[in-house]
């Protein structure tokens, strides 16, 4: 049986036969409008699309599951290799690197606020400095 890295890249090979001009990127696109579709949430698909569609039908792959097999794709590293060393499950990488996606984005939020407060508060401070100067130099 195939582990996920060797049907990840046996599907790239076959839509890069299918469909040379469509890149890694475009895939993952290609793939949700696929789903989409599928779901009733998309009219038509472009011809690119539809051959796409054709291929993951014809072996037997579902779109759902293409898409979160590429997700691959969007690991770190070292998440790719506890996978296929076993040490960790494809479900809880991806887990973990929401996670620590979402932690990092807060802890970049609070760092975004921090320095606007620090700016304001020091101009704030620098006015409020200013105008009593400007007062103590009159009295």
């Amino acid at each position: 049986m195939k582990n996920i890295f060797e049907k990840v890249n046996d599907l790239k090979k076959l839509v890069k036969i299918t469909v040379p001009e469509v890149n890694s990127d475009e895939l993952h696109l290609f793939i949700d409008h696929v789903i989409r579709f599928q779901d009733g949430s998309r009219k038509c698909l472009t011809e690119i699309e539809q051959r796409i569609r054709e291929t993951l039908l014809q072996q037997g792959y579902a779109a759902k599951s293409v898409r979160n097999w590429l997700r691959l794709d969007r690991l770190p590293e070292f998440l790719r290799e506890e996978i296929r060393n076993g040490k960790r499950s494809f479900k809880n990488a991806i887990q973990f690197y929401q996670n620590h996606k979402l932690r990092t984005d807060r802890e970049k939020e609070k760092e975004i606020v921090n320095d606007i407060r620090n700016f304001v508060n020091k101009d704030i401070n620098e006015f409020v400095d200013g105008v009593l100067d400007h007062v103590r130099r009159r009295i």
